[in-house]
């Protein structure tokens, strides 16, 4: 069994058919002929190919001892001893402002859409009751029509139709009706939908595990942030708690706790966040759920959807013509930068010097600039900041490549 003390080591299959060869030249002497061609050669091949597969079965039984080598099922059911189960792929959420005439009613199931397809679907029946107002330059008007109909808004949750990161998409890009409504005026996302995930890679859940083991769900702060985290769909979390006797620089009153989350259902999360909490814990937040206790008796519980901010990614590439995949180089390029806004968290900034790494990753590229904004009209050589409770986002459709040869 090849293992040393710096752990597994796997011999290369040409190894082992030296090894086979000279197991056969030690028994049958220098004689015998191991080439292919004859049917000691073949023999050894067919040996070597076997004991390839035991080395391969070996290395899986060694690798699933350990949580950053095991892989598959290997680790599904190592995570599984340790309370914790592969998230699932899920769908994104998105809370939608609808703009109709007075009385108009949007029933459950309504279908809107983005211009690039996402559909989404609404989870609530809802009727527009009174007249809204706009302000501009701090004076509040009706909002009207152009003929001077009054209209009203109401604001409803929705759920994509398919699941997958695809439709966590940027805020006021769903603007379309997949259907004729009676009523209807308008529609969009203030906000961008989050919560959209494909199933958890290996490495990610690697890397939950190794965070559970190192804050494990709990009554305190990092524990309750663990737990959290837990719920499928949800892609970070954080837990501010003020411990004073006076409001904090938050805002938070004094003896309180206030979650932001990015991603997950509400109920689920809310019921979360009350298994965990300490006793008589005043949660603050603008989203609200009624959850149980172990008794049966409802409790209120309190907490807030961190902010998600756009970013728009400008690359300019200068190229060797002759060896730039015209085709896939683009895509590599917006990939990359999308897998890299992947790990960021909450309160993290985007340097644009980040951008340089995804910007050269093709072959064929002589030369890049890079500009960021979080408007389109508004890109350039800068770095994006954020505030602790926003989480810097981005999609293929606010990445822009452009490629000259040069």
């Amino acid at each position: 069994m090849p293992v040393t003390d710096t752990g597994f080591k796997r011999d290369e299959m040409d190894d082992l058919r030296e090894m086979v060869n000279q197991f056969f030249i030690d028994q049958y002497g220098d004689g015998i002929d191991m080439q292919d061609n004859q049917t000691t050669g073949l023999l050894a091949g067919v040996l070597s190919k076997f004991w390839d597969m035991f080395e391969s079965t070996a290395q899986g039984v060694f690798n699933a001892l350990f949580i950053l080598k095991c892989k598959g099922g290997n680790l599904d059911d190592r995570a599984a001893e340790e309370g914790i189960n592969r998230n699932p792929e899920t769908y994104a959420a998105v809370e939608l402002q609808l703009t109709g005439y007075l009385q108009a009613s949007i029933p459950a199931g309504t279908e809107f859409s983005t211009e690039a397809g996402q559909i989404f679907a609404t989870d609530a029946d809802v009727t527009i009751t009174s007249q809204a107002s706009t302000t501009t330059d701090g004076v509040a008007e009706p909002l009207t029509d152009d003929d001077g109909e009054p209209l009203g808004q109401i604001t409803v949750g929705a759920n994509a139709l398919e699941t997958g990161v695809d439709s966590n998409v940027m805020p006021g890009t769903i603007i379309n009706s997949e259907e004729s409504l009676d009523g209807f005026y308008g529609v969009t996302n203030p906000n961008g939908a989050t919560g959209g995930a494909e199933a958890e890679t290996d490495q990610e859940l690697q890397l939950r595990v190794i965070a559970n083991r190192t804050s494990k769900p709990n009554s305190t702060d990092n524990g309750i942030q663990t737990a959290i985290k837990n719920i499928a769909g949800v892609k970070d979390a954080r837990l501010i708690d003020n411990k004073t006797m006076a409001v904090d620089s938050y805002g938070n009153p004094a003896k309180s706790v206030h979650l932001y989350v990015i991603g997950g259902d509400d109920v689920t999360i809310a019921q979360t966040y009350f298994d965990y909490l300490p006793p008589i814990t005043d949660t603050v937040g603008k989203v609200s759920e009624t959850v149980t206790d172990v008794g049966n008796k409802e409790v209120v519980i309190n907490f807030d959807r961190a902010e998600t901010v756009p970013v728009f990614v400008v690359i300019g590439l200068k190229v060797d013509g002759t060896s730039f995949d015209t085709d896939a180089g683009p895509d590599t390029i917006k990939q990359n930068i999308m897998s890299y806004f992947d790990t960021l968290t909450m309160g993290d900034g985007v340097p644009y010097s980040k951008m340089f790494g995804p910007a050269y990753s093709p072959a064929g590229v002589k030369d890049v600039t890079v500009a960021l904004g979080t408007t389109t009209d508004a890109t350039k050589e800068q770095d994006i900041a954020v505030t602790d409770f926003q989480l810097a986002v981005t999609s293929a459709d606010n990445i822009t490549v452009n490629v000259e040869e040069g």
